[in-house]
């Protein structure tokens, strides 16, 4: 995305306007897209690639191993849907939301 184009969806986010909203891990230590998220309902996060994990290990990209603490901070208090793609049963047994 351009600047142009990230601000416009930052704007649909923060407005109500976006329904989904697709986001790298990497993203997630973004303070903007804390902020943002925050004041929105978020019924579920979809975690894709999340089979990586067991698969790789710490080889992985660091970021997956902090969305349990994020979503559990922007979330605080809330009642949600967690749904994984890509999951295994080894993953199931080694990652707990």
């Amino acid at each position: 995305m351009n600047p142009s184009q990230r601000a416009e969806a930052v704007e649909q986010v923060r407005n109500g306007e976006a329904d989904i909203l697709y986001i790298a891990p990497e993203s997630l230590r973004s303070n903007m897209i804390f902020n943002i998220l925050k004041n929105r309902f978020i019924e579920r996060f979809i975690i894709d690639e999340a089979h990586c994990l067991s698969t790789w290990g710490n080889d992985f990209r660091q970021d997956y191993y902090y969305i349990c603490d994020y979503i559990k901070e922007l979330c605080e208090k809330r009642v949600f849907k967690s749904i994984y793609l890509s999951l295994v049963l080894q993953l199931q047994q080694n990652l707990v939301l």
